[in-house]
């Protein structure tokens, strides 16, 4: 029998042809298929992943909802609705969603409370968490704040000798150091105000979110991850939370003392794995958001002059001027709490300071409504964050403008603007949602009212805006390209 011989153009010709049958059977033919959206993004979950990889999904999703419409198609099993009516279905009811295969970890020994899927486990370690997060917990935390903040205002005063100072990287800081005395106790502080982070902290965060965040796009490779050694970013910020643990262990402070998250999840009878990585999501999740919505609202007070001085008008109406001889600098939070400018100022900042483009859920079977179309049963979906709050629909006029008013009864005369606070979803919420949420406003209000109280801030000439908003990307954690660079002069003196 003589040999066969096959072209050469064989295999790559039955490859083209296998790769054209997923296109057309995932195009055409899928449940999914009737939905808009680009094309690329209906064959494979990879093109979302490099998408993600780039930072910049948030954007993009916001520009396929405009070109597509308020329902599209993300993925080949993967919707993105951009609908706040279908908030409560997917996210906030007590029968809400499960989390889909992004949160499976492979390469993880333990499970967070993060990446728990099953509602039901979830809300067991919830139920530890919440313990943290009461009014009675959170102004036991009230030491760590006012100290906090006192040394974030030395650290700012110190490098304003020099010149314009990074206030992002001094927020990161900030935040951290104050999660770090939330989560382990005062006994060993981390002190990256001071330190300025040698041992790379916040880059082994940033990482390790990014890692996730772009892996989890394609779920099946988190199991392939299962048999492969851990990132060293994942690595080192694992052996740092064993380390801060055994402190903890060892310290009646920390133990006995205020309810740390770590002395609470011990307490608990987590296994040490499902501790190391409940206390890592503690400190990455506490920083980053808080850092990064404090970016943005400093970004666009010192951007526009007229809404700082707005805000500073109204905390010397009732603080009076700064002064050296005050005890304290750092402004009361119960008095802030009551402050509507400020509050407005805060919404909004946490309005456009979330570059996300959402949480994925997966939909029960055998099937749902949501915003007037069928769903598949077992289908991912999620409500892409970033464009909601950019919505003219929901924010309006001029949904990209800083414009604290659209929080406030309007005046006569003055501009109309329709706000729907339904759709301002920075936190999330429900059984999955946010137990920070209190917290997070109280550090937001307090820390951006005490900055703007003490100090003057502008722009260096050499500072452009438009660079700043491009050089944003976000993998589950926000990147400034572009650092924000501002000069400091404090008001006392």
């Amino acid at each position: 029998m003589p040999p066969l011989n096959f072209s050469p153009l064989l295999m790559p010709s039955i490859a083209v042809a296998i790769l054209f049958w997923i296109w057309i059977s995932r195009y055409l033919f899928h449940p999914l298929a009737r939905f808009p959206g680009h094309p690329v993004f209906a064959i494979s979950d990879f093109p979302l992943a490099i998408c993600v990889r780039s930072g910049r999904s948030f954007a993009v999703m916001k520009e396929m909802h405009r070109k597509y419409g308020n329902v599209i198609r993300i993925g080949p099993n993967k919707l993105s609705i951009l609908d706040p009516s279908v908030l409560h279905t997917v996210y906030k009811s007590a029968q809400c969603f499960e989390k889909d295969d992004a949160y499976a970890l492979g390469a993880s020994k333990g499970q967070g409370i993060f990446f728990i899927q099953d509602r039901s486990r979830h809300a067991k370690r919830r139920a530890v968490w919440a313990q943290a997060f009461t009014s009675a917990s959170i102004e036991t935390y009230t030491p760590y704040l006012e100290m906090t903040i006192n040394r974030l205002m030395t650290v700012v005063m110190k490098n304003s000798v020099k010149g314009p100072v990074n206030l992002g990287r001094v927020f990161q800081h900030w935040t951290f150091d104050f999660m770090g005395l939330m989560t382990f106790g005062p006994s060993k502080p981390f002190n990256l105000l001071e330190s300025d982070d040698p041992n790379h902290f916040v880059e082994n965060c940033q990482e390790a979110a990014e890692y996730f965040q772009t892996l989890g796009e394609v779920p099946f490779t988190f199991k392939l991850l299962t048999y492969l050694p851990l990132p060293n970013p994942i690595h080192q910020l694992q052996k740092l939370s064993e380390q801060k643990i055994k402190d903890a262990q060892s310290s009646e402070e920390s133990l006995s003392g205020a309810p740390t998250i770590c002395s609470l999840l011990l307490k608990a009878g987590l296994s040490h794995a499902d501790v190391i990585d409940d206390v890592l999501f503690a400190i990455q999740a506490g920083f980053e958001a808080t850092a990064t919505v404090l970016t943005f609202a400093m970004y666009y007070l010192v951007s526009d002059q007229d809404i700082l001085l707005q805000l500073r008008a109204e905390l010397d109406h009732v603080f009076g001027p700064p002064s050296p001889s005050r005890t304290t600098p750092v402004l009361n939070y119960g008095i802030l709490a009551e402050l509507p400018y400020l509050n407005a100022v805060v919404k909004e900042a946490l309005r456009l300071g979330s570059p996300f483009p959402g949480l994925t859920r997966v939909t029960p079977q055998p099937g749902v409504m949501l915003g007037g179309h069928y769903v598949p049963g077992g289908t991912i979906v999620g409500v892409p964050v970033h464009a909601l709050h950019f919505s003219s629909k929901h924010f309006s006029p001029s949904p990209e403008k800083f414009e604290p008013r659209r929080w406030l009864p309007g005046k006569d005369g003055e501009e109309k603007f329709e706000t729907d606070e339904s759709a301002l979803i920075t936190f999330s919420f429900g059984p999955f949602g946010c137990l920070g949420r209190q917290l997070a406003m109280k550090e937001l209000l307090v820390l951006i009212a005490t900055l703007v109280h003490n100090f003057d801030f502008t722009s260096p000439d050499n500072f452009e805006q438009e660079k700043f908003l491009d050089g944003v990307r976000n993998m589950k954690i926000t990147y400034f390209d572009v650092p924000l660079m501002v000069q400091v002069k404090s008001r006392a003196s």
